[in-house]
Order: structure tokens, then C-alpha cells, then sequence
């Protein structure tokens, strides 16, 4: 019995000095929240990670015109504007300077340049809807009359088919109400286009 006694503690002194998970080959736990050992719960690594990524978003000190988001004057996300590149098709636009191909359609997205003709001069088939002129039967610059787009508001109409808006008021067209097509906030006279896409949206 007294062999037994002095064996446990033995083995009790032992386990006090190497310690469990020396003894037993096992590696210590910690916590995952206290990682660096500072004590903290990780603030501090969080802190540092945020300081080097920039926090918040990852936006940090990135650049305005490569931080993910559209702000600025950029037409869409990191494109356009007075200070980004131009925009590849599809993207937003507001003028034919936000697009790569220098063509900003009638929806207000950088279009392919294909088929268009150099602006102010007509192609060979003559007058076009992007030749950047009002010519053939066009209400104005290539837009109105029974072959382009309708046009855009403030623009000149002859009937209220020529007009995005559905609305041609001393040859002039004019915003579109509720349930009215558009392509964009800018064509409704509520400012809201809903559902605008490609295919357009419709004034709220």
C-alpha cells in the first residue's frame, strides 16, 4: 500500500515540474481570440490588420479611381470622369469622354463603336444614328424620327413619338411620368427609373 502511495506521488511531483502536455506529448490550447499572447483578445492583431488593409471595406488610402466604388464624378465604379480611365462598354456613362470607344449611347452606356461613323461626317450609306449629326429625318442629334432612339428630355421633337418621355410640348421634350420607359433617373420626372438596365426601367 505504501509502495502505491509513494508511486502517485511521484508520479503527482512529476506532472507538477514537466507539466500534462509536456509529459504526454500534447500541444498547449489557446485561444484563438488571444493569439498573439498580448492578452487582448486579438484587438491588437485586428487593429494592426485594419492599419495595413485600411479597415473597414479594405478601401484604406487606395486610390480613388481603384478603391471599388463609384464616387467622384466617376460615371460608374473607378471609370470616367475627369480623373479616371474611360469606362469599357457596358459601364455608366454621362458623356462620350467616360467610354473607351468614345460612345456614349442613348441609355447612357459606353457602347461598341462598330458601324458608327467619325462624328460630323456621314458613312458611306449616309445619314446615321451615330454620326453625330441631326440629319436624315432626326428631331435632333441623332435621336427622334423613325429610325433612331427616341430622344432624351430638352431635346428637340417634332411629335411625342420622338420623345423618351412620351411627352413632346412646344417641340420640346419632356420627363417622363409614372409607368413611362427610361433608361435612367434623369428621365423621369420623379428621379426614379425602376429596374433600369440595358433594356431600361420604367418612371416611378
Amino acid at each position: 500500500m505504501r509502495s502505491i502511495f509513494f508511486t502517485a506521488a511521484g508520479l503527482g511531483l512529476l506532472l507538477s515540474v514537466t507539466g500534462c502536455a509536456d509529459l504526454l506529448g500534447i500541444e498547449a490550447w489557446k485561444d484563438p481570440a488571444n493569439a498573439d499572447g498580448s492578452g487582448n483578445n486579438g484587438a491588437g492583431a485586428k487593429e494592426e490588420s485594419d492599419a495595413a488593409g485600411g479597415g473597414e471595406g479594405g478601401e484604406g488610402g487606395a486610390a480613388p479611381c481603384s478603391n471599388g466604388v463609384q464616387d467622384g464624378d466617376e460615371s460608374d465604379v473607378d471609370c470616367g470622369g475627369t480623373s479616371c480611365p474611360a469606362c469599357q462598354d457596358g459601364a455608366a456613362c454621362g458623356v462620350e469622354s467616360d467610354c473607351v470607344s468614345h460612345f456614349c449611347s442613348v441609355r447612357q452606356l459606353c457602347a461598341p463603336a462598330d458601324g458608327r461613323v467619325t462624328c460630323g461626317e456621314e458613312g458611306e450609306a449616309g445619314p446615321s444614328c451615330g454620326d453625330c449629326i441631326q440629319n436624315g429625318d432626326e428631331t435632333d442629334v441623332d435621336c427622334g424620327g423613325d429610325v433612331c432612339h427616341p430622344c432624351r428630355h430638352d431635346k428637340a421633337c417634332q411629335t411625342h413619338a420622338d420623345c423618351l418621355g412620351g411627352t413632346c410640348e412646344a417641340n420640346i421634350c419632356k420627363l417622363g411620368g409614372p409607368g413611362v420607359d427610361c433608361y435612367a433617373n434623369a428621365d423621369c420626372e420623379s428621379g426614379q427609373c425602376l429596374g433600369a438596365d440595358l433594356l431600361g426601367g420604367a418612371c416611378q
